[in-house]
């Protein structure tokens, strides 16, 4: 009996060792923040239970041919197989939920830009605008086109384009508050959803839109002078960067307009430093 019953002890620390291993997978998988903090707390739990595993059959009497003597190792048993299950089974709802988040967050997001997509604009529109009409809340919506951007593709291709739609896009995302969300519409056309904002706050986030666009560098030179060499182009000097103030940048425009929910409509013309 006592050494079925340290068997059992032992079975279950190594039960409990094996359990770690889901653990640690769900800690290198889950953000960092209160819950991975929590996972830690837990492994370290297991930590010393599998030490007071491995100190028992040192620690407790044993009592010669006793069945009752097998009820605390069994029970020890059972406890370390019920914990490799939970973790085993957490680590599989963790992964399932993160691969459910994965394929959610891809169908509202523009794969190129990163922003979110006409999907979740469409959506996002219909509930911001009825929850302004229902609470009278100020809302804003500032709708931004690149104008000429297809001299951009036709000059120096699509994949320069598409570098310049990215940067466009991540300006778009540094500038704005982080109550507003950007949503890429179509083509060039990009959306800011500003809710909570009135007319003087509308204005002031584009003139911010205005002065980032000013000192944007969508492309940089080194990248659109190998491209327009590949094409036949003529490219920047090396070096040079397409800035608005440079002189082998064309200025092109950027037409916003901002639809207040108040229903005064301003239209300002804002400067794009594109590609000549």
């Amino acid at each position: 009996m006592p050494v079925i019953a340290d068997a059992l002890v032992l079975l279950g620390a190594c039960i409990l060792g094996a359990s770690l291993v889901p653990v640690r997978r769900i800690v290198a998988v889950v953000p960092p923040g209160g819950l991975r903090r929590s996972w830690y707390v837990l492994g370290s739990l297991i930590a010393i239970f599998i030490a007071g595993y491995l100190a028992y059959p040192f620690l407790s009497p044993h009592p010669a041919a006793d069945p009752a003597g097998l009820i605390v190792p069994a029970v020890f048993f059972l406890g370390a197989c019920f914990v490799w299950i939970v973790s085993v089974l957490s680590l599989k709802t963790t992964l399932d939920v993160r691969r459910v988040a994965s394929l959610e967050r891809e169908n509202i997001t523009d794969p190129l830009t990163g922003v979110y997509n006409r999907r979740f604009l469409e959506r996002s529109l219909q509930r911001e605008f009825a929850k302004a009409g229902r609470h009278g809340i100020p809302l804003s919506v500032l709708v931004l086109d690149l104008d000429h951007f297809k001299q951009i593709n036709d000059r120096l291709g699509h994949q320069a384009g598409d570098r310049v739609l990215k940067a466009f896009a991540e300006m778009l995302v540094r500038t704005v508050r982080d109550t507003d969300t950007v949503s890429r519409y179509g083509g060039e056309e990009f959306v800011v959803i500003a809710p909570f904002t009135g007319t003087a706050t509308a204005a002031t986030l584009a003139e911010r839109l205005r002065a980032s666009m000013e000192r944007a560098v969508l492309l940089p030179a080194a990248e659109h002078g190998s491209s327009e060499d590949e094409r036949g182009g003529r490219g920047a000097p090396p070096g040079q960067e397409c800035r608005p103030q440079s002189r082998r940048c064309q200025r092109s425009d950027i037409a916003l307009r901002s639809f207040f929910y108040s229903g005064i409509a301003l239209f300002l013309r804002l400067p794009l430093p594109a590609l000549s």
